[in-house]
């Protein structure tokens, strides 16, 4: 609504993105902005690893979503908003998104700006798939067994660890992070994927 803005279930009305005022919610919030023309609805949109694609609303997205995993074993009807899957399809969506973290980074910055934003989506990555799973106990089982390192602990870890210098060790969080462990696809019958 142009006047009174976006209708948030829950919250009401707020004046943009990431300004409900509710932390859990913009935290969580994917909500985005774009412009428009009055007489002239939208047709296309560029998807980043997709190229061009037929517009979508929102709803029209979710109903081919849900179509379309109602045969992968995914159950979409959490009241949170959040999709519940099985082990496998969690982690075919969490390579998938692994895969992208090197397209949404701007190649230019310098190695270490890279490789902290790399650190940084990926991990929150790592915790969306972790949402995501019907299994929480084997989660609260991952979380247990998951060291949670800041960036400079990392780096620091992979020097001693690995006898790299600092450059060496930035450039190696770069490239993992970009990359999915092959054993753990393996396990689950995935394969064809940009592993390390």
């Amino acid at each position: 609504d142009p006047e009174k803005g976006w209708y948030v279930p829950e919250i009401g009305y707020v004046t943009a993105p990431l300004h409900s005022g509710v932390a859990a919610f913009d935290i969580n919030c994917r909500c985005r902005t774009r412009d428009q023309v009055r007489g002239f609805p939208p047709d296309e949109r560029y998807v980043r690893g997709d190229g061009i694609k037929p517009y979508q609303t929102y709803d029209q997205w979710k109903q081919e979503i849900i179509e379309r995993e109602k045969s992968r074993n995914i159950d979409l009807s959490g009241g949170n908003g959040i999709f519940k899957a099985d082990n496998k399809a969690v982690r075919e969506w969490y390579v998938s998104s692994i895969e992208r973290i090197h397209d949404s980074i701007d190649q230019s910055l310098p190695m270490e700006e890279k490789a902290r934003q790399a650190f940084e989506i990926r991990n929150r990555i790592k915790t969306e798939a972790r949402n995501m799973m019907k299994d929480q106990n084997l989660r609260a089982s991952l979380d247990a067994s998951d060291t949670k390192s800041s960036f400079e602990k990392l780096v620091v870890s992979k020097m001693e660890r690995k006898g790299m210098t600092r450059a060496e060790a930035i450039e190696d969080v770069y490239n993992t992070a970009v990359k999915s462990n092959k054993d753990v696809n393996k396990e689950l019958g995935i394969s064809d994927v940009n592993e390390n």
